[in-house]
């Protein structure tokens, strides 16, 4: 999943943001379906991983990657 998924995590910044409204704008229901699928996993009793594709930029500027375990 990518950044356009909502989760009560989330700490996005106003171009994450932007970029997550994109996606509802112009994807609505491959956007729609990717939030369905987050919420049945978090609903469910199994023990899963959520990985999430960040925004991506065109650079060569080499960033951290981020992990967050909840």
């Amino acid at each position: 999943m990518g950044i356009n998924i909502n989760t009560p995590f989330d700490k996005k910044s106003p171009k994450t943001q932007f970029a997550t409204d994109w996606m509802y704008t112009n994807n609505p229901n491959s956007t729609a379906n990717k939030q369905k699928e987050y919420d049945l996993l978090l609903a469910s009793n199994i023990d899963w991983t959520l990985v999430r594709l960040p925004l991506i930029e065109q650079t060569d500027e080499i960033s951290e990657v981020q992990i967050r375990l909840l």
